[in-house]
């Protein structure tokens, strides 16, 4: 008799396939795990054949989201298995989603900076990355601004985000990247 647990399997590859995911990854992000990625990732462009310039832009952008979802600096609760990142292909391009547990009142200051860099047009993106980069010391630095501003400019396109309620104190921000190969 099967275990009527192992029922959700060909559910996940279905959801999988038809959504045209690459990869999934759930849990904690170390270095060692973001190495990892980053080179299955490298691979999986391969076989597909894409030119190095699109395999460039996917894996710069999927290293900001990685280093965004592993970052503390967006205040992420130490819930090793709240982060979640999955890579997938469409007909446009390539698509990152990326996400974890934010506690609830960093939730409106985290909005307004995104509002602020999907206002901006890629020379402003370019001015605030250089900004950021040089007026502020290292411990002043926001690397959660820097990165988001950096997925914006190497994207090319506007951060696709959202805030999901998760209990009293938590909130799941997820980013959507979509990178076209054209």
């Amino acid at each position: 008799m099967i275990n009527d647990q192992l029922h959700f399997v060909p559910r996940i590859h279905h959801a999988m396939q038809t959504h045209r995911f690459l990869m999934c990854y759930r849990g904690f992000f170390s270095q060692d795990v973001t190495l990892s990625l980053l080179s299955m990732m490298e691979n999986k462009l391969s076989l597909e054949q894409e030119g190095k310039s699109v395999r460039k832009k996917v894996f710069h952008v999927m290293m900001e989201c990685l280093q965004s979802i592993s970052s503390s600096s967006v205040d992420s609760l130490t819930e090793k298995n709240k982060t979640i990142f999955l890579l997938g292909k469409n007909d446009a391009g390539y698509f990152i989603f990326s996400g974890k547990l934010i506690p609830a009142d960093r939730k409106l200051g985290l909005e307004e900076k995104l509002a602020q860099i999907n206002d901006m047009n890629s020379d402003e993106l370019r001015v605030a990355y250089t900004d950021l980069i040089t007026k502020l010391s290292v411990t002043e630095l926001s690397e959660s601004e820097v990165g988001m501003i950096n997925i914006a400019r190497r994207s090319g396109r506007k951060l696709d985000y959202d805030f999901a309620t998760y209990d009293d104190t938590s909130v799941f921000f997820s980013l959507k990247t979509d990178i076209v190969s054209a």
